[in-house]
């Protein structure tokens, strides 16, 4: 509250009329839920990670890149709908240009989109990438692997974005 511009101007005008210290009246104590349950209490009791969906899925260059080969630690899996996707392309430009901090943190990132094999250059361009994206992005335009790690809308009919984390053991 104290960096807002009004904040600060009211502070002066406090001042102006002699008042030091503050001038806010203090907050009352919260009342509003009577006795909070022990969070451990709350939620399934039983809840644990379950196992990413496997795939394997070509490049832009056709070779097959599977979540296997990210076995042995931790990866960020991106799913996006397209290098027309205004949205995906804001956030795979925000991972791209952090690519190297995940990898110096020994995180692993995967790009995987509603494209043709074809068009994943035209993604990797738009990030900045050129031909050697930073991290593989991925052609799943059947949308297989989309509909395993739910990011499809079967109402719609359409792939969702999703962003996941993947442990070191394949745990999402």
């Amino acid at each position: 509250l104290d960096a807002l511009p009004i904040a600060r101007r009211m502070d002066k005008i406090a001042g102006d009329f002699g008042i030091s210290g503050s001038w806010r009246k203090p907050a009352a104590p919260r009342a509003d839920s009577g006795i909070r349950p022990p969070m451990e209490t709350l939620g399934p009791l039983s809840w644990h990670p379950w196992p990413a969906s496997g795939f394997g899925l070509p490049d832009h260059a056709g070779r097959q890149t599977t979540l296997a080969s990210f076995s042995g630690r931790p990866l960020v899996v991106l799913f996006y709908l397209g290098h027309a996707c205004g949205h995906c392309m804001e956030q795979l430009k925000a991972f791209a240009g952090a690519a190297a901090d995940f990898e110096k943190a020994g995180i692993g990132l995967v790009g995987i989109g509603s494209e043709p094999v074809e068009d994943l250059v035209a993604t990797s361009n738009a990030c900045g990438g050129g031909d050697k994206p930073p991290f593989p992005l991925l052609s799943d335009p059947a949308f297989k692997v989309f509909r395993e790690w739910r990011c499809y809308d079967d109402f719609e009919g359409m792939g969702l974005h999703g962003a996941f984390q993947v442990d070191a053991r394949g745990f999402g």
